[in-house]
């Protein structure tokens, strides 16, 4: 289990982004992949970096030298072909690097005031740590699947310097570099004090155990203002690397700083699915942001469909909102895959009783390792008696016998909320299939 810096205590507008890492890819349908949970472990962290040092550019030059060296060590680490392991001594190694790399970027850091652009920063850090260099495409033969390779563990160095448009006095400091099958991530914030650059956030994997602990596939970080100046929210949405398909998971972390930079407080933490053809498409606005990218459907046909993960933070409280889904089939299908707790607020309140045994049954039927589920959509009809209504149709069963189970749902403006499920059709919802697969 990943070991995370910082102890998490859970209880404005478009922000600093950064470039999306390469996707990777995770083998196993949707359906039998076991659900994303990342721990978090409650524990205090000494800090790793100094906190008030002054400008120094022979120690400029002494951490950075570390950094490349340690670089050196991970680069000469042996890798199997597509493994999700981590070969030793890469995990104590990557940790090392990350801290180097975080010593550099103080030192940077302290010998710049407020009035220094971000660009130029960044080309310091670069320098200084030979990141940003061009990478020729890598070539593979058959025979290189057959010998572990090196160049691996920190291969491609990325370093970027932003600064945060709802904040524009705080700067964040991106890492991003390659493990097996993926790339992880490391996160620094710094905001003015008094003219100088006070290291305020951290955030990185402490102990990288598995490749899919990696904050990568892509990192995107963005800052949510708060009500009053100090109370900022750091987002930060990551994908979890993978060796053997386009299937895998990403996480969003919402985190309040504190006195100490390695120590934010956790906000909230949720894991989703998704499927890697594209990286996620990101959108921010005041308190919302919303994530566009394919998710799988247990469907026998349309394996793949555009998912919509759209959430608003309110007194440090995440919720989803709608829209959930880009259309009334694919609603049902994501009313069925989320937790109750969250599916009740997409429910009609008087109905809640007698759609949980639905809900709880398609649930169960997942999680039975010994049966095979098998789903197919079938027609979405409007009701004649109520415009906005609608029915869906879906094929669900076990061991090839499947049954058709009926979904009412309402049209809410900007979502659905479902009504009823059930075993027959309403006579009142015959007309013509809305969603006729071609």
């Amino acid at each position: 289990m990943a070991q995370f810096i910082g102890q998490p205590t859970s209880e404005t507008t478009e922000s600093f982004q950064f470039e999306s890492a390469p996707y990777k890819t995770r083998a196993m349908l949707i359906r039998m992949r076991p659900v994303l949970i990342i721990g978090f472990l409650l524990f205090s962290t000494p800090a790793t970096c100094r906190a008030d040092i002054s400008c120094s550019h022979p120690v400029q030059l002494h951490s950075a030298a570390e950094a490349i060296q340690i670089r050196n060590q991970l680069l000469a680490i042996k890798v199997g072909w597509l493994t999700d392991d981590m070969p030793a001594p890469s995990p104590e190694r990557l940790e090392e690097f990350k801290i180097a790399l975080m010593q550099t970027a103080e030192t940077v850091f302290a010998c710049n005031d407020t009035s220094s652009q971000p660009a130029a920063m960044q080309r310091e850090l670069a320098g200084l740590l030979h990141a940003n260099r061009h990478v020729p495409p890598t070539r593979y033969s058959d025979a290189d699947t057959e010998k572990p390779s090196r160049n691996v563990f920190g291969s491609d160095l990325r370093v970027r310097v932003s600064r945060a448009s709802a904040m524009p006095l705080i700067l964040s400091v991106q890492f991003t570099f390659g493990i097996n099958c993926g790339t992880d991530s490391v996160l620094m914030l710094f905001q003015s004090d008094q003219g100088r650059w006070k290291d305020v956030l951290r955030w990185r994997v402490k102990s990288l155990q598995g490749i899919q602990d990696a904050f990568g596939d892509f990192f995107y970080p963005f800052i949510l203002p708060g009500e009053s100046p100090g109370a900022w929210r750091l987002v930060a949405v990551h994908g979890e690397p993978w060796c053997s398909s386009n299937l895998s998971g990403f996480a969003i972390d919402v985190l309040a700083p504190t006195n100490n930079p390695d120590a934010p407080k956790l906000i909230a933490h949720r894991t989703e699915n998704y499927f890697r053809y594209e990286p996620p498409k990101l959108s921010i606005s005041s308190n919302t942001f919303t994530l566009h990218t394919d998710v799988g459907t247990g469907e026998m046909e349309e394996i793949v469909r555009k998912g919509v993960f759209r959430y608003q933070l309110t007194n440090d409280k995440l919720q989803g909102i709608q829209p959930i889904a880009t259309n009334g089939r694919y609603f049902v299908n994501e009313w069925l895959e989320m937790p109750w707790d969250d599916a009740i607020r997409f429910s009609e309140p008087s109905a809640l009783t007698a759609l949980k045994p639905a809900h709880d049954l398609y649930a169960a039927r997942d999680a039975d390792p010994k049966n095979f589920v098998s789903y197919n959509f079938g027609p979405v009809r409007s009701c004649q008696d109520n415009p906005k209504q609608f029915q869906v149709e879906q094929e669900e069963g076990t061991d090839g016998k499947q049954l058709p189970v009926y979904y009412l749902i309402r049209e809410t403006g900007n979502g659905y909320q479902l009504l009823s499920v059930e075993p027959q059709s309403d006579p009142h919802c015959g007309g013509p299939d809305l969603m006729k697969k071609k």
